[in-house]
């Protein structure tokens, strides 16, 4: 049941109804406090409430929110949350422009994708990936990857789905 909560909170954030998904992730909050084994529904919260935080343009609440999602799944080896915990943090620090950290989490991202964690929303590492590569070394360096996203039927409609400026 909070897993179903916490996918439909990011449904909503993904087509820009962050109110919305922040009260449907306040159910889940309030189930997690009320077990003392929350298991992967609290790293899951986390990734989820980093990511409606970097949508509602609180870069810094971002990062630590994906930063504490990272450590608890990597705890409990659910390394198919860490994606997108990566993708926001990549974004976060491009958007602040810490070009270093954003290297970091590209080569990150790249691994992510070639572990295959990224079922879930893999144009999103993807299209993360694309940004930052264009950051530090022009059009040309993420060209590839572009190609890549819009010659796939299933990335592309998933890309514009939830990134409409993409």
């Amino acid at each position: 049941m909070g897993l179903a909560r916490i996918w439909h909170s990011a449904l909503l954030v993904r087509i820009r109804e962050p109110a919305a998904g922040a009260r449907v992730l306040a159910g889940v909050a309030e189930l997690t406090a009320a077990t003392t084994k929350s298991g992967g529904l609290r790293a899951a919260s986390l990734t989820c409430a980093a990511e409606l935080a970097f949508t509602q343009g609180d870069i810094d609440t971002a990062v630590d929110l994906a930063e504490e999602g990272v450590r608890e799944a990597q705890q409990l080896g659910l390394t198919c949350l860490l994606p997108e915990a990566h993708a926001v943090m990549a974004l976060s620090a491009l958007r602040q422009g810490n070009m270093s950290v954003s290297s970091d989490f590209a080569n990150q991202l790249r691994d992510d994708a070639l572990l295959g964690q990224t079922v879930h929303r893999p144009s999103q590492c993807a299209w993360a990936a694309a940004q930052l590569l264009e950051v530090q070394g022009g059009a040309t360096s993420a060209a590839h990857l572009v190609v890549g996203i819009i010659t796939d039927d299933q990335l592309i409609l998933e890309l514009l789905a939830a990134q409409p400026a993409a």
